[in-house]
């Protein structure tokens, strides 16, 4: 493999790139089974003409380099020498030449590499949303992959057959596909936003789990009062359903992190972040902040900080944290993770009691782009419907067939029905860089992941199953709460990405502000909405409900 990382330099300023831009104008089941394995036959044309009438399916008869911005996640050391990326080399004869990028900074690279020209022939993240796949695709930078499904896409076909939302959500509102999705029917992941308290602390006290926001701030105040080295509540922004006013919110106006802040309140679009139930929540997290028992550098402390507080070797200190999984936070090297047990949704004052619903966005995030600077689309395409076989899936997921996982006739699943996947070696126990993790467009439906064998009462996928099933699924928002992903126009696109990005920061920061203060917030709350509305707000979610008015609204 003569892969090589080329570093990205970062000597541009941002007002470059904001310039740049401005100028911008069910049987499931059945489905997997049947998934094919790579050998679509493909055009081998050099410029990436499909008129030849040769045709290849992988592997390609010659070594065939293709350039791919990835990012690092945790499962990745190297991605030149991953295990995952040498299988793929040699199932496909594809050499990838790989741009990398940080978790932290993956966004403003790949704004950078898009607007000074500099991107390569694949975009594998989830970073590039629904609007700047249009407006991108609008200027020819990314392709429509139309064409390309429809000669070459046979897997890709049967994953929208099997999930059409799949199709209708990265279908652009000029009919072309400018992405292909991470298909991730996550039971658990749906309500992924729980808070995790310590259990024997609990036990201890004779206290039963909260279940109103008043139950949760005296359980805290008992956490507090076992001594000064306690932290009862802690978060971070950084992390995966890490920050604490997400699931505090939920008791007060329905939230979701995850969908920029926005839902629907009557068929209209409205912010969560506008609300008087978010004054509310604000100032019930300010007062627990000024009680100590929420803890201040919950809005500067990263996630390995959080991980060093709940993994203290000498006795317990943390009473509860914000996360999506315990092991996010705790390590699963001990049992002391099992020891933290979910917190059912908080109902607040007026008796609001949501969690955060993910029907549409998480289940289908992007994936796999193709820019114009791509020598050999058909080869891209073929390497795309590859990735949604089971294999590929499960190897870049779950690590490696025979090693970390196989198939398998015994046991039962997560869900109770007999087990079709077996983890040989848990996900926290496997050799270093031996798969890449959720980076590319892959397909996990719902079947796939619960017919997982399910090793005991202490597998974390078989608890969080549990645990969503048995504390949040009842106080899901109907789905006339939740704003689907919407299909922008080029002009809505290009209006929407400034207001976006500012707002969002703006208002996130201000939830610090809040918190961390010791203002009235009543008395400063109606020039914090004047500020949302001199940025743009209303024309923002007038913007939004045109798109929802013309594809969703009956």
């Amino acid at each position: 493999m003569c892969a090589k990382k080329r570093g990205i330099c970062f000597v541009m300023i941002c007002i470059l790139i904001a310039s740049l831009l401005a100028a911008c104008g069910s049987n499931q089941s059945s489905q997997e089974n049947t998934m094919d394995t790579g050998t679509t036959e493909v055009s081998n044309n050099e410029g990436g003409s499909s008129e030849s009438n040769e045709k290849l399916s992988f592997p390609l008869k010659e070594k065939t380099p293709l350039s791919v911005f990835v990012r690092f996640g945790t499962e990745v050391d190297d991605y030149e020498t991953n295990d995952y990326t040498l299988w793929l080399e040699e199932q496909t004869n594809i050499d990838f030449d790989f741009i990398t990028a940080s978790k932290d900074d993956e966004v403003e690279k790949l704004n950078i590499l898009l607007a000074t020209g500099s991107y390569p022939e694949v975009l594998l993240t989830s970073k590039l949303n629904y609007s700047q796949q249009a407006l991108y695709g609008s200027q020819g930078i990314i392709l429509p992959l139309n064409d390309l499904i429809e000669k070459y896409g046979e897997n890709t076909k049967k994953v929208f057959e099997a999930y059409p939302t799949a199709k209708t959500l990265t279908t652009a509102a000029d009919g072309n596909i400018y992405n292909l999705p991470l298909v991730n029917d996550c039971y658990h992941c749906k309500s992924a936003q729980k808070v995790w308290i310590y259990q024997p602390w609990l036990e201890e006290a004779g206290l039963d789990l909260p279940t109103t926001t008043e139950e949760f701030k005296e359980v805290l105040q008992v956490f507090a009062d076992r001594g000064e080295d306690v932290i009862p509540f802690i978060g971070c922004d950084q992390g995966w359903k890490s920050q604490v006013y997400s699931f505090i919110m939920n008791a007060f106006v329905y939230y979701s992190h995850d969908q920029e802040g926005l839902f629907l309140k009557d068929g209209k679009v409205a912010a969560s972040y506008a609300q008087d139930g978010w004054k509310e929540g604000l100032k019930y997290l300010q007062q627990l902040r000024k009680d100590g028992l929420l803890a201040t550098e919950s809005f500067t402390i990263d996630r390995n900080g959080v991980k060093q507080i709940a993994n203290n070797p000498d006795k317990v200190i943390l009473g509860a944290f914000p996360y999506g999984y315990q092991q996010g936070i705790v390590s699963g090297a001990t049992d002391r993770w099992l020891e933290y047990t979910a917190v059912p949704p908080l109902k607040g004052p007026n008796g609001v009691q949501f969690t955060e619903y993910m029907p549409y966005r998480n289940d289908f995030l992007p994936g796999f782009s193709i820019t114009n600077k791509c020598e050999n689309p058909e080869a891209a395409m073929l390497l795309a419907d590859f990735f949604y076989t089971e294999e590929s899936t499960h190897r870049a997921i779950i690590g490696r067939k025979g090693i970390d996982w196989d198939y398998t006739n015994e046991g039962i699943g997560i869900n109770g029905e007999p087990a079709r996947h077996d983890i040989l070696i848990p996900l926290a126990k496997q050799d270093a860089n031996n798969r890449w993790g959720q980076i590319s467009n892959s397909f996990r439906s719902e079947d796939i992941r619960l017919t997982l064998k399910a090793k005991s009462d202490k597998d974390m996928e078989v608890i969080l199953y549990n645990e969503t099933a048995n504390k949040y699924v009842d106080h899901r928002p109907g789905l006339d709460v939740i704003l689907p992903p919407l299909p922008f126009t080029d002009q809505q696109s290009a209006e929407l990405v400034p207001y976006q990005n500012t707002i969002e920061s703006f208002y996130k920061e201000k939830i610090a502000y809040f918190v961390l203060g010791d203002m009235d917030i009543d008395a400063e709350w109606e020039g914090y909405i004047q500020q949302l509305e001199q940025m743009g707000l209303n024309k923002m979610l007038e913007i939004y409900q045109e798109s929802f008015d013309a594809n969703f609204a009956k």
